[in-house]
């Protein structure tokens, strides 16, 4: 969910940022940039729980062959 927030992103900014939303409601919040940066970093802490989530249920019976890899 993370990865698609930031690759929308700009999108969204842009929506918030436009004349019609803006002349609606003045006080529109957007993230600043370093709950941006804050947002990537998270993003790539998680990578590796989501490749091992990924591959574990994908697999009918992971075996030790498969876990022990990614341990690491």
């Amino acid at each position: 969910m993370i990865d698609r927030f930031l690759e929308l992103q700009p999108a969204v900014y842009a929506a918030l940022t436009s004349k019609e939303i803006r002349s609606v409601d003045k006080d529109v919040s957007t993230l600043s940039e370093t709950d941006i940066s804050n947002a990537e970093e998270v993003l790539e802490c998680l990578k590796p729980l989501r490749t091992v989530t990924t591959v574990l249920c994908t697999e009918e019976t992971p075996t030790i062959s498969i876990i022990l890899p990614l341990q690491n």
